[in-house]
């Protein structure tokens, strides 16, 4: 379902922010991992992460691991070294810690080897501590650890399928041990799911498959890390590419010169995809505007960039095939009568004769707005647009009332504005954040009107302050702020006048 979906989408999303692999997201959703492969795609294409904020993610989350695990080292030994070791600081995280081990069906001695717990009494007073204030019961400690196993034993056999080695197999399961596969393994194999000579085959059979992806890939110049993350299948770690790496080269079947140079080759290539993947803020708005017919400089100018800029872009949405090269000479060419289709749809539409496209007039709007910042605006398409959208409830969006109100102030038409908010106001939907805007603008707008009525009178010198005050209905505070402006501009026309 799209529910669903959605929630694939953010779990991949935390996942990937925290430096998880496509196959420790999938194993957790219960998916494939090209299916996370293809949400990475997803999620890169609405701009909410990119390839590189994935690769830094992944090495902080390395570089956090190094450092663990060279804590854990120093702490092994000083404990070592000194005569009588310090207890274990027990506080509530380390205990939900191993709480949440323990649901999870993790073993003693793996749950104590990762929160770095040496002694195994301490171990079962915590435990016993949390069965007793009824966070967990033995009963469900049971349960858990039997249901892991048969979930690890799953996976075993599926990787076995896969021609994975013991290693591979240990390294791609969560909290378990080369002990614990082996195991699993043998029973696979005393209840008849699948012979020794069968895991023997599809293991040579699965090792010259990946022997040969990677291989290809090496050739290529893509790094180890690369290779993981494009394999189909998502079981593939840098660990086990780099292990496969330096057994090929043993093997004779590829030179580390040969990897070496492939890499420098690559480099245009790789930068040319880095270039595609990354997101410009501005790259929206200039594909709107090469669609609606507007050549390189009036872009430019429009949204306040150089041309080279807008041409670079340009190029990278070529790239990325959202538009041609044929289709941006073609839209250029053909601006007006792209102009004047929309408008006459937009006309026919507004008298009944077919069903508006809010689509179309959201495009006019759009090229009304360029036309107005190149400042070639035409008034009546201006005026289409106003009646059109204050009697579209659909229409009457925030920009889409900042568009009409600025086109009417800088053209001095008060007017016309409070008219166009008083039929946005009868023909909007109740949104209280559209109304707040509308009558906001209501109220600015009034007021300047009612200033510039008493600048004029001001400016004529012989009405009285107070009939001013009352024709106006501005306070006296603001008549006497708005008198002292125009005496002041006075005094400077006649400055300027005398040093002609």
């Amino acid at each position: 379902t799209e529910q669903e979906k959605e929630e694939y989408k953010q779990i991949t999303l935390s996942w990937l922010q925290k430096g998880k692999y496509f196959y420790e997201i999938a194993d957790y959703i219960g998916v494939s991992a090209s299916t996370i492969s293809n949400i990475r795609n997803v999620l890169i294409a609405e701009g909410k992460i990119t390839n590189q904020e994935i690769e830094l993610a992944r090495d902080r989350r390395k570089e956090e691991e190094k450092k663990l695990e060279e804590s854990k080292k120093d702490e092994l030994s000083k404990t070592i070294t000194q005569k009588s070791p310090k207890p274990v600081i027990i506080d509530e995280s380390f205990k939900q810690r191993i709480l949440e081990l323990l649901l999870n069906g993790v073993y003693q001695p793996t749950i104590r080897k990762i929160v770095g717990l040496d002694s195994a009494d301490e171990y079962e007073k915590i435990k016993e501590e949390l069965i007793k204030n009824g966070s967990i019961t033995r009963k469900k400690i049971n349960i858990a650890a039997q249901e892991k196993r048969k979930r690890d034993k799953e996976k075993v056999f599926k990787f076995l399928l896969l021609g994975y080695s013991q290693r591979d197999i240990t390294s791609n399961i969560e909290h378990t041990s080369l002990k614990a596969v082996q195991k699993m393994i043998s029973e696979l194999v005393d209840e008849g799911r699948i012979t020794k000579e069968q895991i023997n085959e599809y293991r040579y059979e699965e090792e010259g498959k990946i022997k040969n992806y990677i291989l290809s890939m090496l050739k290529q110049g893509y790094t180890c890390q690369e290779i993981a993350d494009l394999d189909e299948n998502g079981y593939l770690t840098e660990s086990n590419v780099r292990r496969y790496k330096r057994i090929m080269i043993s093997e004779g079947l590829i030179k580390d010169k040969q990897i070496k140079r492939a890499k420098k080759l690559r480099k245009p290539y790789k930068d040319r995809e880095r270039k595609i993947s990354e997101i410009d803020p501005y790259d929206e708005k200039i594909l709107m505007l090469i669609k609606l017919g507007f050549e390189q400089k009036k872009i430019a100018s429009i949204i306040g960039m150089s041309e080279y800029y807008v041409n670079s872009r340009k190029k990278i949405l070529v790239m990325r095939d959202q538009i041609t090269n044929a289709e941006v000479t073609k839209r250029r060419k053909s601006i007006e009568d792209m102009a004047n289709k929309r408008r006459t749809k937009i006309i026919d539409a507004m008298g009944d004769d077919e069903e508006l496209d809010i689509q179309t007039v959201q495009e006019h709007i759009e090229y009304c707005k360029a036309k107005m910042q190149l400042k070639k605006e035409q008034k009546e398409d201006l005026k289409l647009l106003s009646f059109v959208i204050q009697n579209t409830p659909e229409l009457i969006t925030a920009e889409n009332i900042n568009f009409i109100i600025t086109y009417y102030t800088r053209n001095n038409n008060m007017q016309e504005s409070i008219k166009f908010i008083n039929e946005c106001l009868s023909n909007c939907t109740d949104d209280p954040k559209i109304r707040k805007k509308l009558l906001e603008a209501q109220k600015a707008i009034t007021l300047n009107m009612k200033r510039r009525d008493a600048t004029k009178m001001l400016r004529l010198g012989y009405m009285p302050l107070d009939v001013i005050r009352d024709e106006t209905g501005l306070s006296m505070q603001e008549i006497l702020e708005l008198k002292e402006k125009v005496e002041k501009d006075k005094r400077e026309q006649i400055a300027i006048g005398k040093e002609r």
